[in-house]
């Protein structure tokens, strides 16, 4: 049953539920560990060719991941209780598949590496909060089964 607060803010409308946002995550947990995974066995590489030590291109990603939530989270809350969930996290995969497609191409410019790296770190965190705020939304009191199912998949 569907549980309606007023004709403007029911549950399917305030935080996308229905909308297939959620079993997209599935997809794209296992995408994010596949490219994760690439993007550490190719890091000796792209340190090499760039000319950058390897441990400043990881932490250009995980300075995006930390800083992307933060930065973001009065616009992601927007959009979960407008009930645009969808669009934001097409424009995050969006930005993502760019700072992906961009890392290799970028790899003799280390600034613009570095800056691709972020953005590419920035989308991650920002998707990750956007689906636990959703699973923790929808789920409630049982979003731990949920989360727990979203993270065997990306640990696959």
């Amino acid at each position: 049953s569907r549980l309606v607060v007023s004709a403007r803010y029911s549950v399917s409308g305030i935080m996308g539920y229905g909308t297939g946002v959620l079993q997209a995550y599935h997809v794209y947990y296992f995408n994010r560990g596949l490219t994760t995974t690439i993007l550490g066995a190719t890091s000796l590489k792209l340190a090499h060719d760039s000319g950058m030590a390897q441990n400043n291109l990881l932490a250009m990603r995980g300075i995006g991941f930390i800083i992307g939530p933060a930065l973001s989270g009065s616009a992601l809350g927007k959009a979960i209780w407008s009930g645009n969930s969808q669009a934001a996290f097409i424009f995050l995969l969006l930005l993502k598949a760019v700072s992906q497609f961009a890392v290799p191409n970028l790899s003799h410019y280390p600034t613009m590496l570095g800056l691709a790296l972020f953005w590419l770190g920035f989308s991650m965190g920002v998707i990750a909060t956007l689906v636990e705020v959703l699973t923790c939304k929808i789920y409630k009191d049982k979003c731990s089964f949920a989360l727990t199912i979203y993270f065997a998949v990306y640990a696959v």
